[in-house]
């Protein structure tokens, strides 16, 4: 299953089970998403915890079958965000654990891997559908 199809998946599951569409929340409170990457030897994944402003968090995780060490933490952060716009949050703020991440979506810093400035460009546009948007790093 690709990471698109999960993250889809996850967020029809989101929507029905745990977001009615009668339930809103209030517009005013950011949601809150942190994101983390995971690369190993044997393996990498991809995992979220989204807090709602009213209720309990939503934890996610992926695996991602390819090997990856700083593609992990885009991972996490584009499937992220693709759950939480199927979700219809429009005021979020998104805490990263990957300073480089941060830096690159903010255009602090550039990045020079090809498939870095892909993964860059996506997570940009992602992050233009949400009307109210912060990103920063988890302080370490």
């Amino acid at each position: 299953m690709t990471i698109k199809a999960q993250a889809n998946f996850i967020s029809k599951a989101t929507r029905e089970k745990v977001l009615p569409k009668e339930s809103r929340q209030p517009e005013d409170k950011p949601w809150v998403l942190m994101t983390d990457g995971s690369a190993t030897i044997r393996a990498s994944g991809a995992g979220c915890i989204l807090f709602p402003p009213e209720g309990k968090p939503l934890k996610y995780a992926l695996v991602l079958t390819f090997p990856a060490t700083d593609e992990a933490e885009y991972e996490a952060l584009i499937a992220s965000l693709l759950i939480v716009k199927e979700a219809r949050v429009t005021n979020l703020h998104v805490e990263c654990d990957s300073q480089l991440v941060v830096n690159q979506v903010l255009e602090e810093c550039e990045a020079r891997e090809e498939c870095l400035v892909t993964y860059t460009e996506r997570a940009k546009a992602l992050h233009a559908d949400f009307p109210q948007y912060k990103i920063e790093p988890v302080p370490r």
